[in-house]
């Protein structure tokens, strides 16, 4: 078997590749959002041990990009990924079943929504 992974660099260029594909600039100051409240990360869809390695690496790297840190044990969710054998699927059943909370959580969005499978490292 064989393992291969990024250098840190190349893992950086592959996160600033994936935000620029999905942000957008602020309307009132041109440049992309920061985190001004700790993240709080909710996993869905994977085993215990797995959802503990996805959100440490969530707060991980959100902490490598300033973003302020969590310091309570618990915390309300505002960060949410979910795993799914049908990614479509599962973001067309929460736009048909919950409009009003999607339309809150994703924005005033025209046209269709769209899962992305994405292929990513979990490396430490």
């Amino acid at each position: 078997m064989t393992v291969t992974g990024q250098a840190p660099q190349a893992r950086t260029e592959t996160m600033r590749g994936f935000t620029r594909s999905y942000a957008a600039p602020s309307m009132l100051t041109g440049k992309l959002a920061l985190w001004s409240v700790p993240i709080c990360p909710l996993i869905i869809g994977l085993q215990p041990a797995e959802k503990m390695a996805v959100s440490e690496r969530i707060e991980k790297d959100a902490k490598a990009v300033g973003a302020p840190e969590q310091v309570q044990q618990s915390c309300k969710p505002n960060v949410i990924v979910a795993f799914a054998p049908n990614p479509q699927e599962l973001m067309t059943k929460i736009v048909e079943d919950h409009w009003n909370l999607a339309r809150t959580v994703f924005g005033d969005i025209d046209g269709p929504m769209h899962a992305r499978i994405v292929r990513c490292p979990l490396s430490k």
